[in-house]
Formats: structure tokens, C-alpha cells, sequence
């Protein structure tokens, strides 16, 4: 991937320091990864590809297909996503209970009720809170 970002700051007459400070990384991350001591993270990554949106994700991980996104490219994930999804409507997978009740004056009554163990709550800044109900 670093021959990648060398070739992104290429075309677009950045140094190093520049292109840290236009992905919104510090200086010393860009350096790191291109003298090879340290592999790009995924945060890293996804600031490169938000600041730059014509670059081709493919081509930035693996180095595969153009530089830059094309309608082809676009489309072929298009027709990707619509084979992944429209198999079966997400409700065939789930585990409903269709079955109708006796009568409708009836007091509904569960049985074999799962109680909540804990609820975990993640937050955008990576971190995470557990609740426990009986606390």
C-alpha cells in the first residue's frame, strides 16, 4: 500500500507532511508508513479515501484496477451489493412467531421469555459501555 499513497501524493504535488496534514493524520504517521515500519490502519486508511474520494478503494489495498473510480467500477459493486442482498428479504431469516392468537379479548401470554443478560453500547470515538439491567 505504501507504493499506493506515494503515487497519490505524486499526483497531487503533495510531500509527505502535506499530504499528513490534508488526510488529517500526524506527520510522523505518514513517515512511519512509508520507511516501512508501520502498515497503514483502517482509520488511516478510510481518512485517505474520505479526503480523496475519486481513488479506487480496490486499487488503494491491493493495488489492482485504475487509480481512479470509474462509472464501470461503480456499477460492478452496484450489481455486487444487489447479488449479496436481494437473494431473500432479510425478515425469511429471522425467526418470527406468525402464529395467530385463539381469540383477540385474550390476554397475550408468553412463555419461554428471554431476559436480557446486558446491553452493550458502542460510541464513535471506539469505546465502549455495558449495562446491566439488574444493577
Amino acid at each position: 500500500m505504501k507504493n499506493q499513497i506515494i503515487r497519490i501524493m505524486e499526483a497531487e504535488g503533495m510531500s509527505p507532511a502535506r499530504f499528513a496534514d490534508e488526510i488529517g493524520v500526524q506527520r510522523s504517521n505518514v513517515s512511519h508508513i512509508l520507511s516501512d515500519r508501520n502498515k497503514p490502519s483502517y482509520d488511516f486508511i478510510t481518512k485517505i479515501l474520505k479526503r480523496f474520494p475519486e481513488i479506487n478503494a480496490e486499487w488503494l489495498l491491493t493495488g489492482q484496477g485504475s487509480m481512479i473510480r470509474t462509472n464501470q467500477s461503480e456499477k460492478s459493486q452496484t450489481e455486487t451489493e444487489k447479488k449479496l442482498f436481494d437473494d431473500k428479504p432479510i425478515i425469511n431469516k429471522l425467526s418470527v412467531n406468525t402464529r395467530t392468537p385463539e381469540r383477540e379479548d385474550k390476554p397475550k401470554q408468553f412463555t419461554n421469555v428471554n431476559s436480557i443478560d446486558y446491553i452493550l453500547v458502542f460510541y464513535n470515538d471506539k469505546t465502549f459501555e455495558r449495562f446491566n439491567p439488574r444493577d
